[in-house]
């Protein structure tokens, strides 16, 4: 993923590889700035300019998305795979009811032609399902008239209305107060057993993912730094930037007196890359290696299903408080 400047075409992700079994929820994490909205967006193939693809591939079912037809993508979006957004208050269109926009996605994306009674039972069906109360009485109410929770829910329903088997859920809970946060993300996860949804959950915290995901991937500066299952990432990063990150997670359990510990510097921009390893500017573990050499990927104890992009991963992996 490139953007043209003034300064020229600056990168902003490269090297973001991951699969996603279906059934699954996929943690992508990172700090602000570390391209995992866009990853989300690139899926989508919603990368609007200056920004463009400009390489790789998308693999949905066996096909690579990025090379199908607009037409097709189209039928794609939502059907196959949808994608709710980081701020459904302004996502949703305030002059239109919350009833007339559930209709107009389910007329967009729909196999076929339904009367609007039956337009009007899926449409009730979609509210029920993430929670709405007593939904038919809602059709008629506007944005404005549902708190930022319960906006939420009507992206989530009309994310969900054409059945997709994919969801891309970005930042789902920004914005909202820790109860109703954990009330989406419940919501979501009974939603994926339920309907068997995959879903890719873009978040910065990795407490959500450490309590709802099967797997995680970590981004750093547009890179995927490390990838596995949640269990293994968490209870032996091979990345520092993952050992930092688990590192400021309050643990239930854990006494702990003062503060809890933060990652030194700032993460670079595209305009600012380091030559090697972008995290070596803050990593403890660095040496003049790292400032000449990118990591590539590889596995993290001979663990197939763990990988990571660190010079030092052993090191990282067998230091003491990781155990």
């Amino acid at each position: 993923m490139r953007y043209a400047t003034e300064r020229g075409s600056l990168l902003a992700v490269d090297d973001v590889s991951f699969d996603i079994e279906a059934g699954d929820m996929y943690g992508l994490v990172g700090e602000s700035g570390a391209g995992k909205s866009t990853v989300g967006r690139a899926i989508m193939r919603m990368i609007e300019d200056p920004g463009s693809i400009t390489g790789g591939q998308v693999v949905y079912g066996d096909r690579d998305i990025l090379s199908v037809p607009e037409s097709e993508m189209q039928t794609i979006r939502g059907n196959g795979i949808s994608m709710i957004f980081q701020d459904p208050q302004a996502a949703l269109n305030p002059v239109l009811t919350v009833g007339q926009q559930l209709r107009r996605v389910l007329r967009s994306h729909a196999d076929e032609t339904y009367s609007k009674a039956e337009e009007t039972e899926q449409i009730i069906d979609a509210l029920e399902r993430v929670d709405i109360p007593d939904p038919e009485s809602r059709l008629e109410s506007y944005p404005v008239e549902f708190s930022g929770g319960m906006s939420q829910r009507v992206m989530i329903a009309m994310a969900l209305i054409s059945d997709p088997s994919i969801l891309i859920a970005d930042e789902p809970t920004s914005n909202l107060d820790v109860t109703i946060e954990a009330n989406i993300l419940d919501l979501l996860e009974d939603l994926q057993k339920r309907k068997d949804l995959t879903i890719l959950l873009i978040t910065h915290n990795m407490g959500v993912v450490a309590h709802h995901c099967d797997r995680i991937g970590v981004m750093y500066a547009g890179k995927l730094v490390e990838e596995g299952d949640v269990t293994d990432v968490f209870e032996r990063p091979g990345h520092p930037y993952t050992r930092d990150l688990v590192g400021c997670v309050p643990r239930p359990n854990e006494t702990r007196r003062g503060q809890l510990p933060t990652i030194e510097g700032t993460m670079p921009t595209p305009i600012d890359l380091p030559d090697a390893c972008y995290f070596a500017p803050r990593c403890s573990f660095a040496d003049e290696q790292c400032w000449k050499e990118a990591p590539g990927t590889e596995t993290v104890l001979n663990d197939q299903t763990h990988r990571t992009a660190c010079h030092f991963r052993e090191e990282v992996t067998n230091v003491e408080d990781n155990a």
